[in-house]
């Protein structure tokens, strides 16, 4: 499984029709970018905040209609782009994510 790829910094998924990132994604400790542009992700596993080293998150097009409420644990987190899904609202701890450098939701 992916999961199993520890030293992996860096993770493209752009345009494979994925439904959703599997749950051995939170093993991936040295992740630094991950890319999932162009799929049909509705929801982020469990295991999402346990990425500590994740500094680009880009999940644009696809129909996330929320962020974990513990968001604000994955704090190597400086860029998010969260363009184009169906977001509904963005937890409150986002609030407290002061170390995000840009943040794009729109559409």
């Amino acid at each position: 499984s992916i999961g199993s790829m520890k030293s992996l910094n860096e993770l493209n998924l752009n345009d494979n029709f994925l439904g959703a990132l599997p749950e051995s994604i939170g093993n991936l400790s040295k992740l630094k970018i991950l890319t999932c542009g162009f799929n049909k992700i509705n929801a982020l596993p469990d295991s999402f905040t346990k990425l500590c080293s994740l500094s680009s998150f880009d999940c644009y097009f696809n129909q996330l209609e929320f962020l974990p409420e513990t968001f604000d644990q994955l704090t190597s987190l400086k860029v998010i782009d969260l363009s184009s899904n169906c977001l509904l609202f963005l937890p409150k701890s986002i609030n407290d994510m002061t170390w995000i450098t840009d943040l794009n939701c729109q559409g």
